[in-house]
């Protein structure tokens, strides 16, 4: 081979990989999603350091998804010329190709769910576990609809803390009405049926590919400031929109402002379809890939 990718390192067939090629010193390219905005003890940090920047720095090239990730492998050694972008990807024309036939149909996907046509609806599509935080999006729902009617929620997934989320949407009477789990590929019936996405995981949340699926769909984005995407593809006010991640108040602010725009909704929903296309393309990664190859088996 003149070169080998591996997609990150923390299992043994990479460790295989990496001794392999450096024995044979066949260059390696490593992709990853990791940033340096998760929490970790300062002991933690002290330890990693000397051990990541010893194998990290020995690559041929660093394939990082978007500015954090591009950081982190500056943070560990690789250098500048060795950092290349090859951003998370989904099927775009898919998406781009169900938003325009699901567009007509919008009346109609809410009714199934019984939302109002006139509702501002904000979704929150995930796995309802702690670390996308789903009950933060029922909250700031609640408190986004007490002083605006047409504020309502909508939950696809499933997951440890749908219990929890339902019994606080009951307890209170929020307008929030839970979808269940959906197969990838009727998604784009719930994108559809909203106007904008919320996604307000903690900092393990790497990238959130959603994100990637809404906005090629036609919506804007809030998603919390610790979210791995959201220097890449949230313009403030133009994209969408960020909080401080567990900030619920700032949250329901954000859905009030929104909503009283309604009409401006599909302006930043086409947009964010742009920035997504044009920040998170498939030819965007498959140019990555090629430059850090040339880079690599360079003379």
């Amino acid at each position: 081979f003149d070169a080998v990718l591996v997609s990150g390192w923390t299992y043994k067939g990479a460790w295989q990989t990496f001794l392999a090629c450096w024995r044979a010193g066949i260059p390696v390219m490593v992709r990853s999603d990791s940033h340096l905005h998760t929490q970790r003890s300062p002991l933690k940090k002290l330890l990693k350091y000397p051990v990541y920047r010893a194998f990290l720095s020995r690559m041929g090239a660093g394939l990082a998804v978007g500015t954090w990730s591009r950081d982190y492998f500056l943070h560990y050694g690789v250098p500048a010329d060795r950092v290349f972008l090859v951003p998370h990807v989904v099927d775009q024309q898919r998406f781009l190709d169900e938003a325009a036939k699901l567009a007509p149909q919008r009346a109609s996907l809410r009714a199934e769910w019984n939302i109002a046509p006139e509702a501002v609806v904000y979704l929150f599509c995930g796995k309802l576990n702690d670390q996308k935080r789903p009950l933060d999006f029922v909250q700031a729902v609640g408190q986004a609809h007490a002083q605006n009617p047409a504020v309502v929620g909508l939950v696809v997934g499933d997951g440890p803390l749908r219990a929890a989320c339902e019994a606080l949407v009951q307890q209170q009477n929020f307008p929030v009405t839970f979808a269940g789990f959906m197969n990838q590929s009727l998604l784009p019936r719930a994108y559809a049926a909203a106007d904008v996405l919320v996604l307000p995981s903690d900092a393990r949340e790497t990238w959130g590919l959603v994100v990637n699926e809404a906005m090629l769909s036609g919506l804007p984005a809030l998603v919390s400031d610790q979210v791995g995407c959201h220097p890449d593809l949230i313009n403030p006010g133009q994209t969408g929109d960020t909080f401080p991640m567990g900030d619920v108040a700032a949250l329901a602010a954000l859905m009030l402002r929104y909503a009283e725009q309604p009409a401006a909704l599909q302006l930043l929903g086409q947009q964010a379809r742009r920035q997504a296309e044009q920040v998170c393309g498939m030819h965007q990664a498959v140019a990555g890939v090629l430059e850090a190859l040339k880079r690599v088996t360079q003379p």
